[in-house]
């Protein structure tokens, strides 16, 4: 059994499959299935084709929005459950981040990591964003840090924040100047 929610409705975290719809007055509804275990995060890709998803299986799947069963790629490299999924804004990467407390930066278009998972956080990475300007990966963990992660030469380098809670306030700066 599963449920299909409107996309502007949360999912309740007991449904596996990755349901899409459209809004009001037509409701056209498709339905993805294919993780094992709840899906606790997904992400439009910038050309609205495909739909990335983190699952508690470990695994991430790569769906193309038109066809209900077909799984572009799953891919594999965490070693517990995906919390953030992020495309770039050129399409030609995508960030995951886990429970395993690492960050994975993959191909998307050969499913491939392109480095070794990204090591700094001590507790569960939540999320992952791209700049939209910038080679910088943003990720969020339990460990109260946010880093920044300078995608160059291979050489990833990163710096960390101390995230202050409870601030409503966004936190704004200037990425290439910190990195």
């Amino acid at each position: 059994m599963h449920t299909t929610l409107p996309l502007n409705k949360p999912c309740p975290q007991t449904t596996s499959p990755l349901a899409i719809s459209q809004s009001a007055p037509k409701r056209e509804t498709i339905v993805h299935e294919g993780h094992k275990r709840r899906v606790l995060s997904v992400a439009f890709s910038p050309d609205g084709n495909s739909v990335a998803s983190g699952s508690d299986d470990y695994t991430i799947r790569i769906w193309d929005v038109q066809t209900p069963s077909q799984v572009i790629r799953p891919l594999r490299g965490h070693s517990r459950g995906i919390l953030s999924v992020s495309y770039s804004p050129r399409f030609t990467l995508l960030a995951s981040g886990s429970v395993d407390r690492t960050i994975c930066v993959w191909s998307t278009s050969t499913g491939q990591l392109v480095s070794k998972p990204l090591v700094g956080h001590r507790r569960s990475v939540t999320t992952v964003a791209f700049s939209p300007t910038t080679n910088v990966i943003v990720s969020g963990s339990n460990d109260t840090t946010i880093r920044l992660w300078r995608l160059n030469d291979k050489k990833y380098t990163s710096k960390s924040f101390t995230a202050v809670l409870g601030k409503s306030n966004p936190l704004r700066f200037p990425l290439m100047e910190i990195v």
